[in-house]
């Protein structure tokens, strides 16, 4: 059975984990706007201190 399943063409192999990677790349862009904010805020409160 394996010697026939070696000489078929190989299907691309399914994405499992899409949905998982798709919503860890998003929370990774999330986080990094998070930390933009973040760091502007500090900047004012650092200039207003000034």
């Amino acid at each position: 059975m394996l010697a026939l399943t070696g000489c078929k063409p190989s299907a691309p192999p399914p994405q499992i984990f899409k949905t998982q990677t798709d919503a860890l790349e998003k929370a990774k862009g999330v986080e990094q706007q998070l930390q933009q904010a973040q760091d502007r805020a500090k900047a004012a409160e650092e200039d207003q201190q000034k």
